[in-house]
């Protein structure tokens, strides 16, 4: 199923506050739309309208749960480093624990019902 979006003519260009062209293949017409779209990165023009490709989408989402993931991850590096220091071996597990649970977070099935581990 795509999602589409209605594409404005010049006509209403002119109405419009804040007009968006996107460009199109050298032999189509550039299409003018009120407002970009927040899957516009995932988007391919088909008949004159802006279809998201769910292909597309979902490669993004993985994108940015790994980015996530690793910022995750640099983020419990400290904590789990202090508790080690300190001798405090349960809660350095635990650290170590979540950061395997982060790990593989990418195994899920669906990136956009993803299931994030808890830190300790």
């Amino acid at each position: 199923m795509f999602i589409r979006y209605k594409i404005s003519t010049k006509e209403e260009l002119h109405r419009s506050a804040v007009p968006y062209t996107i460009p199109c293949e050298p032999d189509e017409e550039d299409i003018i739309v009120d407002e970009m779209p927040d899957e516009f990165g995932v988007c391919r023009v088909e008949n004159g309208e802006l279809v998201v490709d769910p292909e597309k989408k979902t490669e993004r989402e993985w994108f940015q749960i790994r980015e996530e993931r690793n910022r995750r991850l640099i983020e419990s590096d400290v904590p789990r480093k202090i508790a080690e220091d300190n001798g405090n071996v349960d809660l350095a597990i635990a650290w170590k624990f979540y950061q395997i649970s982060l790990r593989n977070v990418p195994d899920q099935d669906d990136p956009f019902n993803i299931v994030w581990p808890v830190s300790p």
